[in-house]
Parts: structure tokens; C-alpha cells; sequence
């Protein structure tokens, strides 16, 4: 079938045929095509002419559509060919997945003027162009894993590697060469954090230039019934496998959520970067292959569930922070269960309350569901798991770890309403004594101070930063003392009481009474956090 499309200065078309379409194109200003399925069956439309290429114009294409931009016309406008996202009727800037958007062989050359954005989930660009595949011209965004480059147009070789160059604002320039380092294409990222390392160069299905970028998260494999599934496809309905008492079981999936995180909109990105368990740090084979997971998504080992961060060991288990963006996804079944990623048990969704994450609405109650399995994160249960997955990463050849000398000093001082620190004029390991100066106040207690879970190690599952535990303080003015029980100072910079006692977290806010000349202050302290040697003090 062939026509015309015509869409005024402006306005949305929406083409959401299932079927082959050619037609000529004629746009105003500002206006936007939109192509995609109602279903999934593919809506083939091949643009073949442009009218009105001057303007500026956008192309979506959406949900199963599969666009062959082949005009020939300069696009001297702004243009902007967007993948995996497409504007509906009553609802705009809906990404979606499985789009693809093919440069046609007789495209003219693209400008920096245009953009080419890689919004869903699967998305495919395909450039048949030559003169494009080997200077794309239009800038990249959005590119991510599970999407896909196809350079058509130049024949894929062994030997052809990828070069990343990144640049400070982010985005860079991907330069793919082959084995005897003649450049075969260069592509511009208008943004995102990427690495050479991690681009996937091989042969797509009509023999060109296939660029991939390792998949995580949205690319992890799924055992079913009916064999491996990316995560990303699998729908309410489908069954997956899931091992009960050792025994694989197919159980129904009755929800699937998902959620996009940007690292650089959270306030601490590093809770957030996901884990990556290389291939075999579990045992041979498993996982088959490198498995990425959120920090709190629990591995099964031992017969318990424990959190991925608490395994993680800077060699076969480590903290990914190059990757900066990325969707992940649950999957909940009738009941918590054991499921296989990449040949690694671990868990299905657990409903804790974190549903509405998933779909941008409030909190909610948890429906009390049993865990598949006990949940391990004591100190005692998880601690000889680390060594155990730690020793096995020697065995694979990972580089051994640096140890870290540390020390329990904890440099403890006292900030004064007039801006200076002092150091104590006596100690010992239970008791401080400060002199506080003529004419100020004490204000603050500051100490060096560090998160257990990063000093001690990740199998100790507290996450606070700890500077000195303090019992109480004693203000002496001449023969005449006061006590302050540490219990009752409800104020920034200390932690929760526990055993008559609190936790600073390294800059502890004082409120005292007045004091007389000579006064001193005496810290009376239960235990202090262990550190790094060669750490600072801390910071007032």
C-alpha cells in the first residue's frame, strides 16, 4: 500500500496500521509522525520522499514499528528520529520497545542537526546507507543494552573492535575499526557514560557491523520451561522455572514491574549502581555468564536469601559504577519463589511495599507474603559465605585484594562556638578530658568516623557511619561536676540509643549550659569505629 502523509505545522499523525506501507511524507513545522502497533504484529512504513525538508520535524518510532527512512531529500532542519518512544492520542513521550528505524540506502547524509534517540526497551537502528554507516553524522542518545546499532552497509569481519572516547559533559564519539585499525565508522553519543570495553562488536543478520553494549539488568536470562528468556519479554502468564526443595517447578508469573534508575539524580549514586557477579563466581558455570543485579535483590546460597551487596568482594563480585543508567525489572509470582538468572538461583519479586516504585504511585502496604527462603544477613551466617566466594575468586585469578591497615584511633576534638578545635588535654581509651577555652562553648564532638559495611566488610550489615560510641558527658566547673547521659541527647549527628549508649556519626551537636572559666569536658566513650590508617579526620 502507498500514499501520502501530510501533517500540518504542529500537529501528530498517528500510523498504527499492522501491515507494509510506502508513502511520500510532507511535514510543517514542528510536527510529529508517530508509528507503532496496536499489537505485535509489525507495522512495516517506508518513507520514500519528504516534502517541506527544510522545517523541523519528528519522527517516533514507537511500539512494533519498523520505519525505513529512505528520502533523499537534505534534512537542513532540526530533525529528531526518536526509537522506542511515540506520542499516543490524550498522552505524549510513551517509551515503549521493539521499534526499529532504518536509515535507507538512499538517505542523504545526515547533520549534527539531527538526533537519533534510543528511548525503550530493544530498539534497533539500522543504517543501509554507506556514506552514513561510515560517518553517521546525526548525533546518538539513549543508547543502552538490549539495543542495538546495525551498520548494514559495511560488511562485519573478524578482528572489527570498538574505540569509545568519552568527553566530560558526557557522550563522546564510538569509532569502529577493523583488525588492521582502518576506521570503518564513527558515531557521536549526544550523552550517557559508556566504555570502550563494553562495546560488542560482531555480525547482525545480514552480515554487517553489529554494535551491542553488554547487557544488564534488562538483558538478564530467565530459565522457563520452554528455555532461557530475557527478562524484559516475559509477560503475566508465562511460566517460569523455580526450584522448590531442589526440584524445578514452572510456576506463573502474575506481575511484572519495571523501573529506570539514573544514577545522577540520587543524592548518594552509590547506592544505587548495580552489582555485577562475574561468570563462575559461584562455581563453574554459574553464573554462565556476567549476571547484574540491585544491591538489595537476594542471591540463594546455603539454604538462605542474602542481599547481592552483602557478597560483594572487589574481585568476582563487584560494585559496577560505570554504570550510571539502567531498567530493572521484577517479576512477582503467587507466592515468593527461587528463580534461575543466568544459571544463579535468586529470588522473585518480594512485596515489601516497593511496588508503587515501579509504577510512580504511592507507598503501599506489603501483603505479608513468606519469604521462599530465611533471610541471612547476620554477620555470623553471612560473613564465611564472602570468604568462601572471595577464596574462589583467587582460584578464577582475580588480583588480590590490598588490605587495608586500620586503627581505632579516633582523633577526637571538640569544635567551638568560635570556630576552632580543640584536642583533648587527657585521654586514655575510655575517657577524654577537654579544656575549653575562656569565653566559648563547646558545640559539636568531632571524631573521624566510617561505615562498617565498607570498613569492616559488606557482610556486616550496618550501613551507618560510626565515629565514637559515647556513654555520657561530665562537665566539671571547679569541685562541681554535671552528667549528660549520652541516651538523651536526641540531636544531629547522633544515632539511636542502644545499651545506654549512642553512636556519633562523627560531627555530634552538643547543647550544654553555660560554663565558668576553666570548665572541663569529659567524654566518657563505650567503644570507638575502626578506620582506615592513613583516613582524615572528620569534618566539622
Amino acid at each position: 500500500m502507498s500514499g501520502t502523509i501530510t501533517i500540518a505545522a504542529g500537529a501528530q499523525d498517528y500510523e498504527t496500521g499492522s501491515g507494509t506501507y510506502t508513502d511520500t511524507l510532507t511535514v510543517g513545522a514542528g510536527s510529529t509522525l508517530n508509528a507503532y502497533s496496536t499489537t505485535t504484529t509489525a507495522n512495516n512504513l517506508t518513507i520514500t520522499d519528504l516534502t517541506g525538508s527544510g522545517y523541523s520535524f519528528t519522527i517516533n518510532a514507537g511500539y512494533y514499528a519498523n520505519l525505513v527512512f529512505d528520502a533523499s531529500e537534505a534534512l537542513t532542519g532540526t530533525v529528531a528520529f526518536n526509537i522506542g518512544l511515540e506520542n499516543q492520542p490524550g498522552a505524549t513521550g510513551v517509551t515503549t520497545g521493539f521499534g526499529t528505524f532504518t536509515i535507507g540506502a538512499d538517505t542523504a547524509q545526515l547533520s549534527t542537526n539531527t538526533t537519533i534517540g534510543m528511548y525503550g526497551t530493544s530498539d534497533t537502528l539500522v543504517v543501509d546507507n554507506a556514506t552514513s554507516a561510515a560517518y553517521l553524522g546525526a548525533q546518538v542518545a539513549g543508547f543502552a543494552t538490549t539495543d542495538a546499532i546495525d551498520l548494514d552497509a559495511i560488511g562485519y569481519a573478524d578482528g572489527d573492535y570498538a574505540f569509545w572516547s568519552q568527553t566530560k559533559a558526557g557522550g563522546g564519539t564510538l569509532e569502529v575499526l577493523d583488525s588492521d585499525d582502518n576506521l570503518l565508522s564513527t558515531i557521536a553519543f549526544s550523552g550517557g557514560t559508556y566504555k570502550t570495553t563494553k562495546f560488542v562488536i560482531g555480525s547482525d543478520a545480514a552480515g554487517g557491523v553489529q554494535i551491542t553494549y553488554l547487557c544488564f539488568l534488562s538483558g538478564t536470562l530467565i530459565a522457563t520451561p520452554a528455555g532461557q528468556t530475557c527478562v524484559e519479554a516475559l509477560r503475566p502468564g508465562d511460566l517460569v522455572t523455580t526450584i522448590v526443595a531442589g526440584v524445578a517447578v514452572p510456576m506463573p508469573i502474575i506481575w511484572v514491574g519495571s523501573r529506570r534508575i539514573d544514577a545522577a539524580s540520587v543524592q548518594d549514586p552509590g547506592t544505587v549502581y548495580p552489582v555485577r557477579i562475574r561468570a563462575g563466581a559461584f562455581g563453574e558455570g554459574v553464573p554462565s555468564r556476567d549476571l547484574l543485579v540491585t544491591q538489595e535483590h537476594c542471591i540463594f546460597i546455603d539454604g538462605c536469601l542474602t542481599p547481592a551487596r552483602m557478597l560483594v568482594n572487589g574481585r568476582s563480585i563487584t560494585i559496577d559504577d560505570t554504570i550510571t543508567a539502567f531498567e530493572f525489572f521484577h517479576i512477582e509470582l503467587p507466592q515468593h519463589g527461587i528463580v534461575v538468572s543466568e544459571d544463579l538461583m535468586t529470588e522473585s519479586y518480594f512485596d515489601s511495599g516497593n511496588r508503587a516504585l515501579m509504577l510512580d504511585g504511592a507507598a503501599e502496604e506489603c501483603s505479608g507474603q513468606p519469604m521462599a527462603a530465611p533471610l541471612a544477613v547476620a554477620r555470623a551466617d553471612v560473613e564465611p559465605i564472602w570468604h568462601r566466594l572471595d577464596q574462589r575468586a583467587s582460584v578464577l585469578g582475580y588480583r588480590p585484594r590490598r588490605e587495608t591497615v586500620l586503627t581505632d584511633e579516633p582523633d577526637l576534638r571538640v569544635l567551638l562556638d568560635d570556630g576552632r578545635t580543640i584536642p583533648p588535654c587527657w585521654h586514655d581509651a575510655a575517657k577524654q578530658m577537654f579544656r575549653i577555652p575562656h569565653g566559648t562553648r563547646p558545640i559539636r564532638l568531632i571524631s573521624r568516623a566510617s561505615t562498617p559495611a565498607d570498613v569492616i566488610g559488606p557482610f556486616c550489615d550496618d550501613r551507618r557511619r560510626l565515629g565514637v560510641k559515647v556513654e555520657k558527658l561530665v562537665l566539671w566547673d571547679g569541685l562541681n561536676d554535671a552528667e549528660f547521659p549520652a541516651v538523651d541527647f536526641n540531636l544531629p549527628g547522633w544515632h539511636a540509643g542502644e545499651d545506654q549508649a549512642r553512636w556519633t556519626d562523627g560531627a555530634a551537636t552538643l547543647h550544654l549550659p553555660d560554663m565558668a572559666d576553666g570548665s572541663i569536658l569529659d567524654v566518657h566513650l563505650v567503644a570507638t569505629m575502626v578506620h582506615a590508617a592513613a583516613s582524615a579526620g572528620g569534618a566539622a
